[in-house]
């Protein structure tokens, strides 16, 4: 079974960033998101793991490997 992205941005380059967010708001109300960059191939680059506060400001991001 294959996940499919909440939202996909496709660049110029024909890459491609897909976002998955987690559908259950944390004890504060923050949200979080998995943030996917993909190649033109298809191959992922970066996979991001971002956190946003009520607000919508970024409170904490790491890649991962």
């Amino acid at each position: 079974m294959t996940w499919k992205p909440d939202e996909v941005i496709i660049h110029p380059d024909a890459s491609r960033t897909e976002i998955y967010w987690r559908r259950r708001r944390g004890l504060r109300g923050e949200r979080s998101r998995i943030r996917k960059e993909v190649a033109p191939d298809g191959t992922t680059q970066e996979v991001w793991h971002e956190v946003f506060d009520l607000n919508g400001t970024l409170i904490h991001q790491d890649r991962e490997q």
